[in-house]
């Protein structure tokens, strides 16, 4: 998961996993455009804990379409 306002890693994207079996890479501004969650606050910010523990109860990769 990553967030667009990432000031640690630029470009953000550059800390993408690779392989889509059991990880998809969710960029927050996506699904969410006034989200301003950054690297330091990501873990804090409440959708993206939707999203974890969306993917952790379905023991496989988020479905942001379907978190609020």
């Amino acid at each position: 998961m990553a967030a667009g306002y990432d000031e640690i890693i630029i470009p953000y994207t550059r800390c993408f996993l690779k392989g889509t079996e059991l990880t998809e890479n969710v960029t927050l501004q996506r699904y969410n455009e006034a989200n301003f969650a950054n690297h330091q606050d990501i873990y804090n910010d409440p959708h993206a804990q939707k999203l974890v523990f969306n993917a952790l109860r379905r023991h496989r990769p988020a479905k942001p379409e379907r978190v609020s």
